[in-house]
């Protein structure tokens, strides 16, 4: 039996249910509806925001898109992809402005490994700066950076009502798998937080988000974290939100990151 405060942080993936999203590149991802918590906005500016997920890309890849919030490559809100030239490619737009009718403010580093689980992390501080953006791969923030502002000058993100789509962005589908997904809203994960989390996942532990514990003090700004399928092939959310992720095609597998 594990002792109290180990203990503690543990949620179980050593059950039926412990699947991770596979997704073949042609027409599979995963939706979870539109919310408010999702845009990092509060009217006046931005506010800050994390974003967090284990990523194994599947030979042969060009792009794949982890997580977005936009109904177009250029237009929407946000968004986080990987490919094999630029690593991880984190990227927020302000519709407002720009002779494109939109600014997009990007940061983009870090080697990311086919056919490998990759824990990637994304933080922004809500300054409407790109300096305020951060990268970290597998515990470690990504060194120099290639950081840059399209379309004119950045002023904040615009609320959308999109969907938040995993595995797809318009017809761009990837193929990977990916799993353990969570966003926070008003919190820049720092980089003690980040390393403490993937230290639990090297040596074992599948840490729980919904709650504060160790050098993890951020819980109470998850608004969304998805880990586990429901039982019908979807992924709950273990917030107390309850917005799954449905998948739409694609399956699931035991293929699965550590632990």
């Amino acid at each position: 039996m594990l002792p109290t405060a180990r203990a503690s942080v543990l949620r179980s993936k050593i059950v039926s249910n412990a699947d991770s999203f596979d997704f073949d590149g042609v027409n599979d991802y995963g939706y979870v509806p539109h919310a408010t918590d999702f845009n990092f906005n509060n009217g006046s500016n931005d506010v800050a925001a994390s974003f967090a997920f284990w990523v194994k890309p599947k030979t042969g890849y060009t792009k794949a898109y982890c997580m977005a919030k936009n109904a177009s490559y250029t237009t929407g809100e946000w968004w986080i992809r990987i490919d094999p030239t630029v690593g991880v490619w984190f990227r927020l737009i302000d519709t407002s402005v720009g002779s494109a009718g939109d600014t997009r403010m990007n940061i983009k580093g870090g080697t990311i490994t086919t056919n490998t689980w990759n824990h990637v992390v994304v933080t922004y501080d809500g300054s409407a700066v790109n300096t305020g953006m951060e990268i970290y791969v597998n515990g470690s923030i990504v060194a120099s950076p290639t950081r840059s502002n399209d379309g004119g000058t950045y002023s904040m993100t615009q609320s959308n009502t999109d969907q938040i789509h995993v595995g797809r962005v318009t017809t761009i589908y990837s193929p990977m798998y990916i799993d353990e997904m969570y966003i926070w809203k008003g919190a820049e994960l720092s980089s003690t937080e980040i390393s403490y989390l993937y230290g639990l996942y090297s040596s074992g532990v599948a840490p729980n988000m919904s709650f504060s514990h160790g050098s993890y003090t951020s819980a109470s700004s998850l608004v969304g974290g998805w880990s586990t399928n429901n039982g019908s092939g979807d992924f709950a959310d273990i917030t107390t939100n309850n917005r799954k992720m449905t998948r739409i095609g694609g399956a699931l597998s035991s293929d699965i990151p550590p632990p």
